[in-house]
C-alpha cells in the first residue's frame, strides 16, 4: 500500500519515508500513523491526550527541553500538542509557564556553560572547547531573547522625556553654543 502526502495526495509512494509536519494520508484516513525520522517505527498521529502525557510534557518542559525532541521521545505529534493547546484554556496557561520555566532553566544552563573550566588538552587549554562552548552560550541566549524578549532580550533605552522637554533640551543646548561662540569671538577680538 502506498502513502500519500499532504496537498500532493497523488504522488503515492511505495517505501517508507519520513514524515515530519506534513498530515498524512493512509489508504484514505487522514492522521492514521506518521514515521518516525529517527526510527522509521510508526508512531501514532494524532497521540491520544492523557493526563500522564499532558504531565510529562509540562515537566520536561519546564526543564528547558524542546517540544521537538520530548515529542520524540514521547512519540507524538508536535501538531497534535499544539492544537490541544489552542484548544484547552488550562492546558495553555500551563504551557506558558512551562515554557517560561524552561526559558530560566536554558539561561541556568548558560551559566553553567560559561562557568564551565575549558578543556585542556596535554596540560594547554583546548582553544577548540572554548569556542564551542562561547557557540552554545551565545546561541542560547539569543534564541531566549526571541522566545522572552522583556526578560532576556536587550531593550531599547526608555524614552522617558517628552517632545516637549526635547525641545526645551535642544533650545537650551542652542543658547549654550551661542554663549560659547560669543566669548570665544570676544576672547579673539
Amino acid at each position: 500500500m502506498g502513502l500519500a502526502l499532504g496537498h500532493l495526495s497523488n504522488i503515492i509512494v511505495d517505501k517508507p519515508i519520513a514524515v515530519t509536519s506534513a498530515r498524512c494520508y493512509l489508504g484514505g484516513v487522514t492522521g492514521s500513523t506518521v514515521l518516525s525520522e529517527r526510527s522509521m517505527q510508526t508512531m501514532p498521529y494524532p497521540a491520544k491526550k492523557t493526563d500522564k502525557l499532558v504531565a510529562e510534557v509540562l515537566e520536561r518542559l519546564s526543564l528547558g527541553e524542546t517540544l521537538k525532541s520530548i515529542a520524540r521521545d514521547l512519540q507524538f505529534s508536535t501538531v497534535s500538542w499544539n492544537q490541544w493547546v489552542r484548544s484547552d484554556e488550562a492546558l495553555a496557561h500551563a504551557h506558558a509557564e512551562a515554557r517560561d520555566a524552561g526559558a530560566d532553566a536554558v539561561a541556568d544552563d548558560v551559566l553553567e556553560i560559561v562557568d564551565t573550566p575549558p578543556e585542556r588538552f596535554e596540560g594547554k587549554i583546548d582553544n577548540g572547547s572554548i569556542s564551542w562552548a562561547r557557540n552554545r552560550a551565545e546561541y542560547r541566549l539569543r534564541l531566549l531573547g526571541h522566545w522572552r524578549p522583556e526578560k532576556y532580550g536587550t531593550k531599547p533605552p526608555d524614552k522617558t522625556k517628552s517632545d516637549e522637554e526635547d525641545k526645551i533640551d535642544e533650545i537650551d543646548l542652542m543658547l549654550r553654543v551661542t554663549e560659547r561662540l560669543l566669548a570665544s569671538k570676544r576672547d579673539a577680538e
